[in-house]
């Protein structure tokens, strides 16, 4: 057990879907409330210094994840962002409007394409696009979606939750082929932990 912060903030890594861990793991990516609000921070690993790395509105405290190429990927509002980590200005640039609500991104295993779960106006689905934001879709469901990630072994698949059961459902990346995993009621409850 290591400690990494004293600050009687909250603080919490990323979503335990996504490693926290800078691919040399020199460093450790997490979110904290101490300057006020939900904010990115990185800290030296073992021991090292810790740096904020974002400082506008709040970011979704569990939306972070290190891409491939050690850029971070994160959710502020409706926008899907890039913090380019590698730069000194530590350069934040918008991936993708969703017009609504993201919760947590997750990427594919090449690190091209993210999916996010997203409420807006006109109902609940996922949105799915690649990272340097040329191409992005919305892919409707009837009811509430937690937790998209793509399948490891084949990315043209992404596993989400939904709310109330059944719970368990996917669909490819182009939208078609949706399909429930496991056909259930409220009586059973299905983790989203699928592909792990």
């Amino acid at each position: 057990m290591h400690r990494l912060t004293s600050h009687p903030s909250i603080s919490h890594p990323t979503y335990f879907l996504q490693c926290s861990f800078a691919a040399d793991q020199s460093r450790v990516l997490f979110t904290s409330y101490r300057s006020g609000s939900a904010q990115l921070f990185d800290a030296g690993f073992p021991d090292g210094d810790i740096r904020q790395l974002t400082g506008r509105d709040p970011v979704h405290p569990f939306s972070a994840l290190i891409a491939p190429d050690g850029a971070v990927l994160f959710v502020r509002g409706g926008s899907s962002w890039r913090l380019e980590l590698e730069s000194e200005s530590r350069r934040e640039s918008p991936v993708a409007d969703s017009g609504g609500q993201l919760g947590e991104c997750s990427l594919d295993p090449s690190g091209q394409w993210y999916v996010a779960a997203c409420k807006r106006d006109d109902g609940w689905g996922i949105l799915v696009g690649t990272v340097d934001g040329r191409e992005r879709r919305f892919i409707p469901f009837a009811r509430t979606v937690i937790h998209p990630q793509f399948n490891p072994v084949n990315p043209e698949w992404i596993e989400f939750a939904a709310d109330p059961a059944p719970r368990m459902h996917r669909v490819r990346r182009d939208g078609g082929g949706l399909e429930c995993l496991y056909q259930h009621g409220n009586d059973e409850f299905i983790v989203h932990e699928t592909f792990l």
